[in-house]
């Protein structure tokens, strides 16, 4: 019997990309050249080539540079970088389903959407730090991608407000802010939002309000914000 699927929404659209269907990642590759992602490509080229990192590329059914809203992570994890290849909420994971779920809530079409990270590459990469068993400092690596990170908010003439999805993606935005000060005086509005993980999703905050429904709200609005 096949497992359900763990992001409804992405298999309802017919859009479901798991990691173990080759086909579908290839299909989805294979629209790395349309013209609004185009450029987001090339960047992350240039990033591979600079850094020596794993960054995955951006998702062709997103917005790309033609985004309104940039949807920050932490940074990508293993499946990103190793799996999908893709900073894509079409994943078949429940986080991936719940942010999808979320901004339909907030009529925040997923198109007009950038999905990508406040570190392009995975911080805790277990063959990236230089002693075998150590993981890398969460804070050493925003100072480092900070540059890339204002390079690319600054890249996207549509982008009105940027959605920090968790609190370790803005405690990583603080940092990098720290330094590189100029990501605080771009013409964004940026708002911190719970993530959308399944242990999140479920919780409620200090206000007894559900974390989904902040994060809905806060969704809803970076849209107005545009």
């Amino acid at each position: 019997m096949a497992r359900a699927p763990r992001n409804r929404p992405a298999a309802d659209a017919g859009v479901l990309l798991p990691d173990d269907d080759q086909a579908a990642l290839d299909g989805r590759l294979a629209l790395l050249d349309r013209p609004h992602v185009a450029p987001l490509v090339e960047r992350v080229r240039r990033l591979r080539d600079e850094t020596g990192e794993d960054v995955p590329w951006p998702d062709p059914l997103g917005g790309g540079v033609r985004a309104r809203v940039v949807l920050l992570r932490r940074d990508p994890r293993c499946s990103a970088v190793r799996g999908a290849r893709l900073a894509t909420a079409h994943r078949d994971d429940p986080a991936s389903g719940n942010l999808l779920t979320a901004l339909d809530q907030a009529g925040l079409p997923y198109a007009e959407t950038l999905l990508a990270d406040v570190v392009p590459w995975w911080v805790e990469d277990p063959d990236r730090h230089e002693t075998p068993g150590r993981r890398r400092r969460v804070g050493e690596q925003a100072r480092r991608a900070a540059p890339y990170l204002l390079e690319l908010l600054g890249s996207l003439p549509s982008a009105r407000a940027v959605v920090l999805l968790g609190g370790g993606a803005a405690t990583t935005w603080r940092a990098a802010a720290r330094a590189e000060p100029a990501l605080l005086t771009l013409p964004l509005t940026v708002l911190t939002a719970p993530s959308p993980s399944p242990l999140a999703w479920h919780m409620r905050g200090r206000d007894g309000v559900p974390h989904r429904e902040h994060l809905v709200a806060r969704l809803a609005e970076a849209a107005q914000a545009c």
